[in-house]
């Protein structure tokens, strides 16, 4: 073998082991990112899951409040209804002809 040979193939082997090994790093990358991209994927559908049956949780539980706003509502509305009775009938026996003053 001559000088030239031995120099072409002391560049050339080299050169294509590391070429080999960039094609093969480069497809476990892209399977790494495959990989990556359906975790990504899976976790985001869990998210809009969660978040859904918080949203559905959120209703319900505006729903049961309002109805429990309207029910002591209703009951403040018929105790100030009652207090509003009495307070006429005292105004009105404080301010009748029959009471002595």
């Amino acid at each position: 073998m001559d000088e030239t040979s031995k120099l072409l193939l002391t560049v050339a082997i080299p050169t294509v082991t590391v070429l080999i090994g960039i094609l093969v790093n480069n497809r476990q990358l892209d399977s790494l990112r495959n990989e990556m991209n359906a975790r990504f994927e899976a976790m985001n559908q869990v998210i809009l899951r969660i978040e859904g049956e918080l949203r559905s949780d959120l209703r319900r539980i505006e729903g049961e409040l309002r109805s429990d706003l309207d029910r002591v509502e209703g009951v403040l509305t018929v105790k100030i209804d009652a207090l509003a009775v009495r307070v006429k009938a005292l105004e009105d026996a404080i301010h009748s002809p029959l009471v002595k003053k």
